[in-house]
Parts: C-alpha cells; sequence; structure tokens
C-alpha cells in the first residue's frame, strides 16, 4: 500500500490527474482483489517446501492458483465486460474505463513475479534471514522512485503507476531471489516416496481457508470503492 501510495502523489502532479487517479485506483483494487489469494504463497512455501524435490509441485500449485486471476484479468482487459465491470458497476466514465482497462493487463504481467517472490520470501523466512525482505523491500523503494521519474517519458495515464509497480516489483523479486538461492541450496535433496510430499488436494485443503482471509480484505476497499462510484459527485 506504501507503494500505491507514492504512486498516488506522483499521478496526482500529471495532466487530467482525476481520470489517471481514478483508472489506477480502479485497475489496482480489482487485480489485487483478484489475485490477493497468491499472497498466502509464502506460507504455503513453509508449510511444504522441505526438500528440493518438492519445489516442482509446488510450483505447479501456485502456477494455478495464479492463473485463474490472470485469467480474468485478461478478460477484463480485452473483452467488453471490462467495460461493464469499470464502467457499469463502479461507475467509471468512458477516459476511466479506457485507461483501466489497459492499466490491468499491465498488473497481470506480475503474475510470475508473485509466484517467485512468494516462494523467495517463503524460504527467507524459513531460515529466519528477514533482513533479506528488509533489504529487498528498500530496493523496491528505490526502483519505485526512479520509474516514477523515469516513466512519463514512455508512458501516459494510469500506464505510468501500473508499469512502475511491476517494474518495482520485479526488481524486489530478483533481489530476493538473489537472497533464497543460497537457502535453497541448503535444503536437503530428498527422494523416494514421503507422505509430506506436496500433494495438490492436500495443498488446496490447507490454502483455501487463507486465499479467503486475504482476498477479504482487497474485497472491502473494493465495496467500497463500488458505493462511492455511485454518488452524486464520485
Amino acid at each position: 500500500m506504501i507503494s500505491k501510495s507514492v504512486i498516488n502523489a506522483v499521478l496526482a502532479r500529471s495532466p487530467d490527474q482525476s481520470v489517471t487517479l481514478a483508472a489506477f485506483h480502479l485497475a489496482f483494487i480489482l487485480y489485487f482483489a483478484l489475485s490477493s489469494s497468491t499472497e498466502v504463497g509464502s506460507l504455503i512455501t513453509l508449510a511444504y517446501l522441505k526438500t528440493k524435490r518438492s519445489l516442482r509441485p509446488l510450483l505447479r500449485f501456485m502456477i494455478v492458483i495464479v492463473a485463474v486471476p490472470w485469467g480474468l484479468a485478461q478478460v477484463l482487459a480485452f473483452t467488453d465486460l471490462g467495460d461493464w465491470v469499470y464502467g457499469g458497476i463502479f461507475g467509471a466514465s468512458q477516459p476511466v474505463v479506457l485507461q483501466a482497462k489497459i492499466a490491468t493487463f499491465i498488473l497481470s504481467l506480475s503474475a510470475p513475479i508473485l509466484i517467485i517472490r512468494s516462494i523467495c520470501f517463503g524460504l527467507i523466512l524459513m531460515h529466519q534471514r528477514t533482513i533479506f525482505i528488509t533489504y529487498a523491500t528498500l530496493v523496491r523503494f528505490v526502483s519505485l522512485a526512479g520509474s516514477l521519474v523515469l516513466l512519463p517519458r514512455f508512458f501516459t495515464g494510469a500506464s505510468i503507476g501500473a508499469v512502475a509497480l511491476v517494474v518495482c516489483m520485479t526488481v524486489e523479486m530478483i533481489v530476493a531471489l538473489a537472497f533464497a538461492r543460497g537457502l535453497f541450496r541448503g535444503l536437503p535433496r530428498g527422494g523416494g516416496v514421503s507422505t509430506s510430499d506436496p500433494i495438490f488436494g492436500r495443498q488446496w485443503r490447507f490454502s483455501w481457508p487463507l486465499m479467503l482471509n486475504a482476498s477479504s480484505e482487497m474485497g472491502v476497499v473494493v465495496a467500497i470503492s463500488i458505493f462511492l462510484g455511485r454518488l452524486p459527485n464520485p
């Protein structure tokens, strides 16, 4: 949310800032409401990544849970459903809807970043090296600041905020990956059949209550935004 606040502060100084801010806000809250269930990836990693051998089934599971919100984002960005959702449900004007759909697609590019970052953070938490997460976050903020200075030369409107967010998340993921690689090498290789091996059904039973909890927080923001969009002067 700090990243979003910084982006909002910059977008508020752009031409036609009311349209730009509204479009970025709608794209941000709706996409991350859809994809917030993926935020449990670090907890899934903590629970199931016990050996090197368990990485592949864990990765498969996380790809599945990320693919659903990613697919919905493509539908919103490239079909009339996006016009109905942003214009009809949220009550946005046509210029806002157009920018929000573009920003939604750009934000959906963060899907593989979310997967890798979640696994890396889970590994770091597992080894209690949380200072690495702090380092990655600091680098993220620096890259965000740099992006917000440079990107207005190449992009306009809500796309500036969406690209800046994806860029800083990518940089954060790269830093986290650099720290997590050494920790992963320290895991036992694993072998044979073990009852602790990740199984999709077991992972799902563990994850879905956490996904509901993660989605509810951003879902509240979505509900508030829908209500505010229906006011006489949204």
